[in-house]
């Protein structure tokens, strides 16, 4: 992976300026967002974000940047039926008055098309096989 790397950076920079252009906004944050094959390799996807690339990008922040991260006061994530969020609600850490939140939502808890996720469920099965997760 790392001998790629260059040729995986090349790859990003295309896809970040092409979402900016069908965005018609430009893009300040990204979202280094993990999977099995990541762990399973003992690397992060924000490796992928050395320094000179967001500043040839103008990336000011990442999602799991300590600037951001460490001004949290509530973090949440939704999970599948029937908990919906871990460790709690966001509207809980509202009523509270914690003053800085972030949630993460994945768009796939939230679909109700059985048949799409059951092709994503067999998809990722298969990827975590051949990885040997």
């Amino acid at each position: 992976v790392l001998d790629a790397l260059p040729a995986i950076q090349r790859q990003f920079v295309q896809n970040f300026h092409r979402v900016s252009d069908i965005a018609g906004v430009p893009i300040r944050t990204v979202a280094s967002h993990g999977d099995f094959a990541n762990r399973r390799l003992g690397l992060f996807n924000h490796r992928l974000l050395g320094e000179p690339l967001r500043a040839e990008l103008g990336i000011a922040l990442e999602a799991y940047d300590a600037a951001l991260n460490d001004r949290l006061t509530f973090r949440a994530a939704d999970c599948g039926y029937p908990q919906l969020w871990t460790p709690g609600t966001p509207l809980a850490a509202v009523e509270a008055g914690s003053p800085v939140i972030l949630v993460l939502v994945h768009p796939r808890q939230w679909q109700r098309a059985p048949v799409s996720r059951l092709r994503q469920d067999v998809s990722r099965l298969i990827e975590g096989v051949k990885y040997g997760t």
